[in-house]
């Protein structure tokens, strides 16, 4: 890996870092009334997270993360 790709994989951790204590409550809430269940609700915030991670662009962050 190089140094750019690096630091961007670095960028990446931070943003969602922030995200993912910003918003997770919220998030897991919302998830919890879609499918009642907790475990599953936990499941898929983890996944909605590592996708955000895998995808995310820190040049492109959105204006509304919560979106």
């Amino acid at each position: 890996m190089d140094v750019v790709s690096h630091r961007a994989q670095a960028d990446r951790a931070e943003v969602l870092s922030d995200w993912f204590e910003a918003y997770h409550r919220q998030v897991f809430r919302y998830l919890l009334r879609l499918v009642a269940d907790h475990e599953t609700a936990a499941d898929l915030l983890q996944d909605t997270f590592l996708r955000a991670l895998v995808t995310l662009n820190p040049a492109q962050l959105p204006s509304h993360p919560s979106a």
